[in-house]
Parts: structure tokens; sequence; C-alpha cells
């Protein structure tokens, strides 16, 4: 492969350590230092394969230039990295950005929520908002939007994300309350007017439907697990900071 003189820029044959027109050495320019991830496998110049660590291809003479795309390495032995490594393959030494994402990433751990909660951070009044629902337990359709009711009051002008929160528990909370109330009320009506019927038209079949009714009632159980499920979650994703929606929540406080 032919270069130029730096001098007279006169071509110059292979290995040549002089220039022929004017005398003047050739130089080579110094090369630039590369890690073992990123060292080219073949020469840029001739195509040849290319020993590790050469600084000069020593076929041609040019010098080894760092790789245009950079290419991850292990911090232990050098060893190339695929982009979607979390540990290295030869010598099993864990990445650590990957490993940052990993845990940056990963669902918060049940210490994690606990010790948020308890210690009255800003995820911790927004969890608040939810779990305060369980109030609820003891006075039914009351104390469950009571509870958050209290947070979001007392801590809103605090904490933006707590009056964000507090609003969507207490819409929830109202929600579950009109669905129960109404669920409630048909079937009530529906048991009284198939009671009415048969007795009225000795449709005594009919009897039975008060039977099937108060069966019908176990509905509430399923509703309350969904209950429970939703709040929790809600509590979880709001102690690690995500600003959390209930499904089939009619948006009444804006």
């Amino acid at each position: 492969m032919l270069t130029q003189c730096s001098s007279c820029y006169a071509d110059l044959s292979d290995g040549a350590a002089f220039c022929a027109a004017c005398g003047a050495p050739v130089t080579k320019p110094d090369p630039v230092p590369i890690s073992a991830a990123q060292f080219p496998s073949a020469c840029s110049g001739c195509g040849a394969a290319l020993s590790k660590d050469a600084a000069f291809c020593s076929a041609c003479g040019t010098a080894v230039v760092e790789s245009k795309t950079s290419v991850p390495s292990c911090s232990s032995c050098g060893s190339a990295l695929t982009s979607d490594a979390v540990f290295c393959g030869n010598c099993g030494t864990p990445v650590a950005s990957r490993q940052a994402e990993i845990k940056a990433s990963a669902p918060p751990s049940a210490r994690q929520v606990g010790t948020a909660i308890a210690a009255g951070s800003p995820t911790g009044w927004m969890a608040w908002c939810h779990l305060s629902a369980f109030a609820g337990l003891l006075l039914p359709f009351v104390f469950n939007w009571f509870g958050p009711l209290i947070i979001w009051l007392t801590k809103r002008s605090e904490i933006p994300a707590v009056d964000d929160q507090g609003k969507e528990s207490l819409n929830f909370q109202i929600s579950t309350t009109i669905y129960a109330l109404v669920l409630s009320v048909v079937l009530g009506v529906v048991s009284a007017f198939f009671g009415v019927v048969a007795g009225v038209f000795h449709l005594y079949f009919l009897m039975l439907f008060p039977l099937w009714s108060a069966l019908m009632w176990f509905l509430f159980i399923p509703f309350g697990i969904a209950w429970v499920v939703f709040v929790v979650i809600a509590a979880v994703k709001a102690s690690s900071g995500t600003l959390y929606r209930y499904p089939l929540t009619i948006r009444l406080i804006k």
C-alpha cells in the first residue's frame, strides 16, 4: 500500500524508511491506545489479520486505530460484552451498568414499602392515601373513603403527589361504594318482586327465588377481594413514586 511523504508528498513504496524523492525519513503516526474489547481483528489498510495489542500492521505498516464502534467490555478481564449482558460470559463479573438498570426497574420490596410508609416520606404519604381506605373494614361505605379524605386534606398542599393520589383514592372508594349500594338495591328489589309475585299468583316454585337471590349476595365476596387487591397494588405503586390509576373509577373529584 502506497502512502505519501510528509515533506514532498511523493508516493512512498511499502515499508520505505526514507522518501526516494527528497530523502526525508518516513514517520509513522503514533498508535492510539485502545482496549481489548475495541481492538479490530483486521487491518483497515490491507485487511490482514492483526495480532492482539499490535500497534502497526505487520503486513503494510498501517497504524492500528481505535474502532469507531464502541464495544462494551468487562471491567475485570476486558472481554467484549453483548449489549444486553448482565454478567461477563468469560469471568462472570456483574456488569455494573446493567445491574443498576435492573435494580432501578425492579418493583419495590415489602421492606422498602414499609420503610417509606413508616418514615413519613412523600411516597409514604402517597401510600397512606390508599392504605387508609382499609378503615372501611370497621364501617363499610363510610370509613373506606373517610381515611383517604383526611390524608388528602391534611397533606395535599404540602405534597403535590399526595393531592393527586388522594383524589384518585377518594374517587375509587366513592365509586366502589356506589357500585355496592346499587348492587344491594337491585338484589333487594328483585328478591322482593319475585316474593310478592309468588304469593299473589300462588306460583310456589318462585318461592325458591329468595334462596337464589341469597346466593347472589355471594357476589360481594369477589367484589370485596377485588377491592382489597386494587388498594394493595395502589399502595405499592405509590410507595415507589408511581401515580397510580384505578380501573373502573368514576372521577368525581377533579
